[in-house]
């Protein structure tokens, strides 16, 4: 009874004294259902709007996160970036997506870049200043609001600048795919081992209308999301061969415009993840996350959600526009959505 009463003791006593990064205890989360991925811990961070660098930087103290998600634009690079090496000095850690040129969903979309050698040489030169602890190459390369040209371009980019980022010891990701594609491949997937059931219930969950019928005729070849969804098989088998560390997710809720608003679709983020482990190899991730509504109850479900997904990173966009809604006010003030958030992470302390 002694020799139990101790060991219980000890267990207790290491439970209670480990420690973690970005305040968050060294919790592990479970691998994923089909046992392909191994126990992490995830990291929490952040892109914040707020008037200035300073009131970021006070937001995401108030927040408890300490990973930082930036931009830096190789076409406006000119040897140092003031506001990058701000978030550092303070002790922040940097996912850091490095487009080519400037973007916007104002403006057209931009090309491309074919000039593979200039890239890696630009490339190099930030990463011989910066080491950010992913480097993301671009954003949401399957939007064609932000990129045209042909996915084999982008696919070249993310070949050329992984070599030049592991040159560097660093670790490189996509720009982000969205839900309404990895939602349609896991419902593929079913019917394509038989699993018409689950194909089925996945269907009814997560698609919304558009989807539905998009994926039911397939003859329609002219079909938007069709083709679309075309581009980004072949993505996801470039993803599979090229050598890149993770594959990025970008989610919001309501998941594709479906589900109540106030709690994640049930196994959604987890099962996306689990498809794209399973399908690529990858650690899966999520730079871009949040809510198109000012739900407090969506925070802590979609927080929960990507631990038990096992994401590597999952940062939330707390900006205002294109539907969604930040957890601060631009004075820095937390809304109601932050001190959800605020209060879920604290409990990893």
């Amino acid at each position: 009874m002694k020799n139990l009463i101790y060991t219980m003791c000890i267990l207790l006593l290491f439970a209670g004294c480990t420690k973690g990064i970005n305040g968050v205890s060294e919790k592990t989360i479970n691998s994923s259902s089909d046992g392909s991925a191994q126990k992490q811990l995830i990291k929490y961070g952040a892109q914040v709007e707020a008037s200035d660098i300073s009131s970021k930087i006070g937001v995401m103290n108030d927040l408890g996160i300490s990973y930082n998600r930036y931009t830096i634009t190789i076409a406006e690079w000119n040897g140092v970036d003031k506001g990058y090496q701000k978030f550092i000095d303070n002790g922040f850690h940097v996912v850091c997506n490095i487009n080519n040129a400037v973007q916007s969903s104002s403006q057209k979309p931009v090309p491309f870049l074919k000039d593979t050698v200039t890239y890696k040489k630009k490339l190099a030169q930030i990463l011989d200043k910066y080491q950010p602890e992913v480097v993301v190459i671009e954003n949401e390369e399957d939007n064609h609001y932000y990129y045209s040209g042909a996915m084999t371009d982008y696919i070249n980019e993310i070949a050329a600048a992984s070599r030049v980022v592991h040159a560097k010891g660093l670790k490189v990701a996509n720009g982000g795919l969205h839900p309404k594609d990895i939602c349609y491949f896991v419902w593929k997937d079913y019917n394509d081992r038989g699993l018409t059931a689950k194909a089925d219930d996945w269907m009814n969950l997560t698609f919304n209308s558009t989807m539905k019928y998009a994926a039911t005729h397939p003859q329609k070849v002219d079909n938007n999301l069709n083709y679309h969804w075309r581009q980004i098989d072949t993505l996801l088998n470039a993803y599979t061969s090229l050598n890149i560390d993770y594959i990025n997710i970008h989610i919001y809720e309501p998941i594709n415009d479906v589900g109540n608003g106030d709690s994640t679709i049930p196994g959604c983020i987890a099962t996306m993840a689990d498809y794209l482990r399973r399908r690529t190899g990858k650690s899966v991730m999520s730079n871009e996350c949040g809510q198109h509504n000012t739900s407090t109850t969506i925070v802590p479900s979609m927080l929960q959600a990507f631990a038990d997904g096992n994401y590597a990173y999952s940062l939330w966009f707390s900006c205002d526009g294109n539907k969604a809604y930040a957890l601060n006010n631009r004075d820095g003030s937390l809304r109601p959505n932050g001190v959800s958030y605020k209060n879920y992470v604290s409990q990893y302390r």
